[in-house]
């Protein structure tokens, strides 16, 4: 499965936007989620890149934690 932007809302400062995604099939056409046709990312917080330049040979990784909600819509 794919998604594909269909919306954004901001929901503040340090959190990464919530989402409306129009799912699209790429797989098999059977399973729990073949026939899901949105996903909504929603109740966000945090996962926001770090500020600033990046310089792999001081952080060659940076961790940015977030949690998220995730609800998929499908047809019958």
């Amino acid at each position: 499965m794919t998604g594909s932007v269909l919306n954004r809302f901001d929901n503040g400062t340090g959190n990464i936007p919530q989402l409306l995604l129009r799912a699209q099939q790429t797989g098999k056409s059977e399973g729990l989620l073949s026939k899901t046709t949105s996903v909504l990312r929603l109740n966000t917080a945090g996962g926001v890149a770090p500020a600033g330049t990046c310089n792999p040979a001081a952080q060659p990784t940076a961790r940015v934690p977030y949690t998220a909600d995730y609800l998929f819509l499908a047809t019958k």
